[in-house]
Formats: C-alpha cells, sequence, structure tokens
C-alpha cells in the first residue's frame, strides 16, 4: 500500500491516524521516507481487515 492510497481513502492525516491506529509521527515519517515500512502496513491490512493490503514492492523508496 501507499500513502497516496490511505490519503485518498480517508481524506486526511487525522483520518488516517483515527481508522487504522497509526501516530502521526509514523506518518510523518513515511512521507519523509517515500514509502510505508512493510511491518506498518501489516498491522493497517489487519486493522482495515483487508481494505488496504500489504505489498512488499511497496515497501521501498517510491521515486
Amino acid at each position: 500500500m501507499r500513502i497516496k492510497e490511505l490519503l485518498e481513502y480517508y481524506g486526511t492525516h487525522a483520518n488516517i491516524m483515527r481508522e487504522t491506529k497509526v501516530g502521526s509521527t509514523s506518518i510523518v515519517n513515511w512521507k519523509k521516507q517515500g514509502f510505508i515500512p512493510i511491518l506498518s502496513q501489516l498491522k493497517i491490512e489487519k486493522v482495515t481487515r483487508g481494505l488496504f493490503v500489504a505489498r512488499l514492492e511497496d515497501a521501498r523508496r517510491q521515486d
């Protein structure tokens, strides 16, 4: 999953934090890194019951 996907679905960082149980620091770090680490993706996949799917190819910098 990509940060862009989460933002398109949830609309704001606050909504992402509330719905996925992820802290604001994590979201800021993801944006700096350019990707969501695989462990965070797996957590989001579990919390959203598969609405967003963890993908290893998305767990690296996307230029």
